[in-house]
């Protein structure tokens, strides 16, 4: 821990103002220095000043969280996160406040136990979902974790509680119909182009968010995907319709040759892509799905054109479990590119005969609310320039 203060000293018959600064390491020995400031009294202030800024900017100093029972132990925290100021240490504080303020708090690092955490997780399962749950943990397990590199502690008492359990919901599938009123609902060109060829290839947003034009090759119809979640490199194949869509959206781009074949996102692509297609589905009248929908309904859309499973299971990237990559027996080039045509012909037919009325994904549809006389709710469609 590291405190610093401004004093005065006397000198040759005179005050000064000198900076002392004490400096308690993990075993408990102090080290104090001095920095003399000389005799001007508006500097000393300016220092001492800036020392109250910093506490109050600090992210483990006084606050909240500090009580005289557990000063000692906001003493080792400030310690061991002194200097850090990122975004994921506002988070790992919230945390560690909520857990000072949740159970019967120790004195020091040393005195944390299992049950203590345990204590803190019933306290959190009363108010938050099992997700937030898992993240205040996983929060708690790095800051106890940097304690035992440091010495504070002999084992990181979270890894001794068992994280809450996630059932994930089970991915939906489009039918055919559905993928029609979905296509004929974009608007812009882009989104038809990326839902389309993810629906035709089965890949995931990550995988085709990061294509280069340098990937596609226009003779065979291949697409390569490298950086893929397994780690190996595959190809797959685009359709007449869907390869003719791709050209189209590349021509109005200036027909580039390389770089990216859709715009970069700074965060995650699945943000990006997982909003337009929630606003596509509401504009198509549908139910809401999600890329990773689209994604899921690649295998049963293509066995219900009476192609093969394993065809399809391996054309998403799959491989059967135990089997390693030496061993893993290569797809069929020419069953996967059938498999994607006939797929794509399929898609382009229910485009053709699929025929909606779009809505405002902006405006909320109407409730058994709004014919007792309430006034509708008016839209949020930002205006137009």
């Amino acid at each position: 821990m590291v405190t610093s203060w401004v004093t005065r000293k006397k000198k040759k018959g005179r005050y000064i103002y000198v900076l002392r600064t004490k400096t308690v390491g993990p075993d408990g020995t102090e080290k104090i220095t001095e920095r003399s400031l000389g005799r001007n009294a508006k500097r000393a202030r300016e220092v001492e000043q800036e020392i109250q800024r910093a506490e109050k900017a600090s992210f483990w100093g006084v606050g909240a969280m500090v009580t005289k029972k557990t000063k000692g132990l906001a003493k080792e925290i400030s310690t061991l996160f002194a200097g850090r100021s990122d975004v994921h240490m506002k988070s790992v504080q919230q945390t560690f406040e909520r857990f000072i303020k949740s159970v019967s708090p120790p004195e020091y690092l040393a005195d944390v136990t299992p049950a203590h955490v345990d204590q803190f997780k019933l306290a959190l399962m009363s108010r938050v979902s099992p997700v937030t749950v898992n993240k205040h943990l996983r929060n708690l397990r790095a800051v106890f974790g940097r304690a035992v590199k440091r010495g504070y502690l002999a084992r990181n008492p979270v890894s001794m509680v068992d994280f809450m359990s996630l059932q994930e919901p089970a991915p939906k599938d489009l039918s055919f119909a559905e993928f029609g009123k979905f296509f004929n609902a974009c608007e812009a060109p882009v989104d038809r182009v990326f839902f389309r060829v993810l629906a035709v290839t089965g890949l995931r947003v990550g995988e085709l968010a990061v294509r280069q034009w340098e990937d596609l090759t226009l003779e065979s119809h291949r697409l390569l995907i490298t950086g893929t979640k397994t780690g190996r490199a595959r190809i797959t194949f685009l359709g007449e319709h869907s390869l003719e869509l791709l050209m189209e959206y590349r021509r109005t781009l200036g027909n580039p040759i390389n770089g990216p074949m859709f715009p970069p996102v700074i965060k995650h692509p699945s943000c990006r892509w997982s909003r337009r297609c929630g606003l596509i589905c509401a504009r198509a009248g549908l139910d809401h799905y999600t890329p990773k929908d689209i994604r899921s309904s690649y295998l049963p859309r293509g066995q219900e054109l009476g192609r093969r499973f394993d065809v399809g299971d391996k054309g998403l990237g799959h491989k059967p479990k135990g089997i390693g990559a030496r061993h893993y027996n290569p797809i069929d080039v020419e069953l996967l590119r059938d498999y994607n045509e006939a797929l794509d012909e399929a898609l382009e037919d229910a485009c053709q005969s699929e025929e909606i009325q779009l809505r405002d994904p902006y405006v909320t549809p109407p409730s058994k609310s709004s014919q007792t006389g309430r006034p509708a709710r008016k839209s949020k469609r930002p205006a137009s320039a």
